[in-house]
């Protein structure tokens, strides 16, 4: 299953798009780390992953893809800190309003109208852009 994070930015209200066009959140990986270490993940291999990539990066939560222009969601479960919205004028959001607009948003690509859902068969190839 996959969802188009661009058809959810299009389906978005004008009073939401306004409120994220230009807005932040930070991601860390670290729910994602903990994850592989109960999966049994060497602590060699996340040592590493901790040199390679920085804990807090922030990055917008509306993306524009550089050759077509198309505005979609920048958004993961598991990879942002629901506390850190910080909104297009720079006003970082209370941690339970930060909560409750980030499940809001990631909940907008669990409609089946942005989804794609295939039934994979033997020898199927499945390429999502």
């Amino acid at each position: 299953m996959w969802s188009d994070s661009h058809a959810v930015y299009l389906s978005l209200p004008d009073r939401v798009k306004e409120k994220i066009n230009g807005a932040t959140t930070t991601h860390d990986y670290r729910g994602f780390r903990a994850t592989q270490r109960s999966i049994g993940i060497s602590e060699e291999s996340l040592a590493a992953l901790e040199v390679d990539v920085p804990f807090g990066v922030t990055h917008p939560v509306v993306r524009t893809h550089p050759q077509t222009g198309k505005q979609a969601l920048y958004l993961h479960p598991s990879f942002i800190r629901h506390d850190s919205f910080v909104g297009p004028d720079g006003v970082q959001y209370e941690k339970e309003e930060s909560k409750k607009f980030l499940a809001y948003l990631l909940q907008q690509h669990y409609r089946p109208e942005p989804q794609c859902r295939w039934s994979y068969k033997l020898h199927d190839l499945v390429m999502w852009e």
